[in-house]
C-alpha cells in the first residue's frame, strides 16, 4: 500500500502522482518561482510542492538572477513579467547570455499579457514557455511537466556527450605512447641498429613508417579535438615565428613525401612573426601539409607559401591533387567532412575542422580555393 492509499502520517513512501514521483523519500527537482506578489508566490509553491518541486523564491529580477547564477541553480523556472528591477524577459536574457549546455535551464514567463507580440517578444529575450494570468493550474502543470521532460533529456545528452569525449581523448592518448615506440623501433631499424637488413625489407619498414607517421598525425588530431571540445587547451600567446614552424613541419613529414615521390617547395617572406600558440599553429600547418601529400600523387609537387598581406599573414598549401568538387566544399571545415566529399585516403574527418577552429581561435580565417592546375589550395589568414 503506498502513501496516499494508507492515509497514515507516519508513512512515508514515495507514489506517483501525474508520472511525478512525489513523497518524503523521493528526489524532489528545484524551481524558482520569481514574482513581486507574495500571494502568488504562496499559491505557486503550494501548487509546485505538491507536483514534488522543491521551490526556491524570489521577490524581484535581480534576486531571481543571482540565484539563477548560483553554483547550486533550479534548472526550472517561473519567471514573472512584470517585476522591480529587472523584469522577467531582463531575467530570461541575462540568463541565455551566461548560458553554457552544462546550465541550461528552462524559463517559463508568467504574464498578464496575452498578445502575440507580447508572447513573440518574451520568447525572444530567452523564455522557453509562457503562462497568461489568471493561470490555470492543470495548464501550468502540464507546461512545467514538459520543462522537466526538456531538462532531463539536455542532461542525458550532455552526460553521453561528456562520455564520448572523454572515450576519444582516452583512446588517441593511450594510443600516442605505442606509436612513437613502434616509430622508433622501425627508425632504429632502418638505421642499421639491428644489423644489415635487404632492401626488400627495407622498402616494407619504410612503408611500415609512413603508415605509423599517418596514423599519429590522426591520434594527434582526435586528441587535439578532444582538448579542444573539453576546453583544455588554453591559448598560450607569443611571438611565433612561422618560418620556423613551417620548415619544422616539412621535415617531421619528410619521410612521408619523399618516400611517396613528391617534391615540397617553400616561399617564405623573411618577416613571418605573428602572436599566438606555436602548437597549436604547428598542428593546424602539420593538418595542412599532411593532408596535401596524402591527395598528392607521386612526381607531382606540394607549393607553400608565406607572404604578409593588407597587416596579416598568409599561409597557402598548394597540392597537386585533383581537386574537391564545388558540392562538397561547404563541407570542408565541418566535423567527418571525410564522409560527404569524394577524396579517398584515410581520416578521421577531422584534420579541417580542428584546422578551423585553431584558426579562429587565433582571430584568423581558413578558406578553400581550386589552385591553377586543379589541384587544392587552403589558405589561412592571421592577424599580425
Amino acid at each position: 500500500m503506498d502513501a496516499q492509499a494508507c492515509g497514515k502520517a507516519c508513512c512515508w513512501r514515495e507514489y506517483v502522482k501525474d508520472g511525478w514521483v512525489v513523497g518524503r523519500g523521493a528526489q524532489r527537482v528545484k524551481i524558482l518561482i520569481a514574482d513581486d506578489d507574495k500571494n502568488i508566490r504562496r499559491v505557486l509553491g503550494i501548487i509546485l510542492s505538491r507536483e514534488g518541486f522543491e521551490t526556491v523564491m524570489a521577490e524581484d529580477g535581480n534576486q531571481a538572477l543571482e540565484i539563477l547564477e548560483s553554483a547550486d541553480a533550479p534548472r526550472l523556472a517561473v519567471i514573472d513579467w512584470m517585476m522591480p528591477g529587472l523584469d522577467g524577459p531582463g531575467v530570461c536574457r541575462r540568463v541565455r547570455a551566461s548560458q553554457t549546455e552544462e546550465t541550461y535551464k528552462y524559463l517559463v514567463l508568467l504574464t498578464a499579457r496575452g498578445a502575440q507580440t507580447d508572447v513573440i517578444s518574451g520568447m525572444n529575450a530567452g523564455a522557453d514557455d509562457y503562462v497568461v494570468k489568471p493561470f490555470d493550474e492543470q495548464e501550468l502543470r502540464v507546461r512545467l511537466r514538459a520543462g522537466k521532460r526538456i531538462v532531463d533529456l539536455q542532461q542525458q545528452l550532455v552526460q553521453r556527450n561528456e562520455t564520448l569525449k572523454d572515450f576519444v581523448y582516452a583512446l588517441s592518448h593511450d594510443m600516442r605512447t605505442p606509436l612513437l615506440a613502434l616509430d622508433l623501433t622501425i627508425s632504429q631499424a632502418l638505421g642499421e641498429s639491428f644489423g644489415p637488413l635487404p632492401e626488400e625489407y627495407m622498402s616494407i619498414l619504410r612503408k611500415s613508417r609512413c603508415t605509423v607517421k599517418e596514423l599519429s598525425t590522426m591520434t594527434n588530431t582526435l586528441l587535439g579535438v578532444g582538448r579542444f571540445e573539453h576546453g583544455a587547451d588554453a591559448k598560450e600567446s607569443a611571438h611565433v615565428d612561422l618560418r620556423t614552424v613551417l620548415n619544422g613541419c616539412v621535415t617531421e613529414l619528410e619521410p612521408i613525401w619523399a618516400d611517396k615521390g613528391v617534391s615540397v617547395s617553400l616561399e617564405i617572406d623573411p618577416v613571418a612573426t605573428v602572436i599566438g600558440d606555436q602548437q597549436m599553429l604547428r598542428r593546424m600547418l602539420l593538418n595542412l601539409l599532411d593532408n596535401a601529400i596524402k591527395f598528392t600523387p607521386a612526381g607531382k609537387a606540394i607549393k607553400i607559401t608565406l607572404q604578409k598581406a593588407d597587416g596579416t599573414m598568409q599561409v597557402s598549401v598548394r597540392d597537386g591533387g585533383e581537386g574537391v568538387p564545388a558540392e562538397d566544399q561547404p563541407y570542408l571545415f565541418q566535423r567527418f567532412a571525410v564522409r560527404r566529399h569524394r577524396h579517398k585516403g584515410v581520416g578521421t574527418g577531422l584534420g579541417l575542422f580542428l584546422c578551423r577552429r585553431i584558426a579562429e581561435e587565433h582571430g584568423g580565417t581558413i578558406a578553400y580555393q581550386n589552385s591553377d592546375d586543379a589541384g587544392s589550395c587552403f589558405i589561412v589568414t592571421l592577424p599580425v
